[in-house]
């Protein structure tokens, strides 16, 4: 029944899900390029100003979390959607 209401309230999802594995490779494609730009610009000096470089590694540290966050929710998802339906 709760599955039945959420659709309900979001009929959107049906048609996406239709495409579900060019939505999973673009997605990929996207967090493995935030990754590279992460890596890329993590090697980048901050400013010599005082409160600038702590801001500055405060939004590296930030910036770090939410990408390798998103990667492991994106592979968390991506087992449950393609290779845990075969294993059962």
């Amino acid at each position: 029944a709760s599955l039945v209401t959420f659709l309900g309230m979001f009929p959107i999802l049906i048609e996406i899900s239709k495409y579900k594995v060019t939505l999973s490779i673009l997605a990929g494609t996207l967090i493995l390029l935030a990754i590279y730009f992460n890596f890329k610009t993590s090697k980048m000096p901050c400013p010599i100003d005082p409160g600038l470089a702590q801001a500055c590694m405060k939004t590296r540290k930030v910036s770090k979390a939410l990408v390798f966050g998103s990667g492991a929710i994106f592979i968390f998802g991506s087992f449950f959607t393609y290779i845990a339906p075969k294993i059962i």
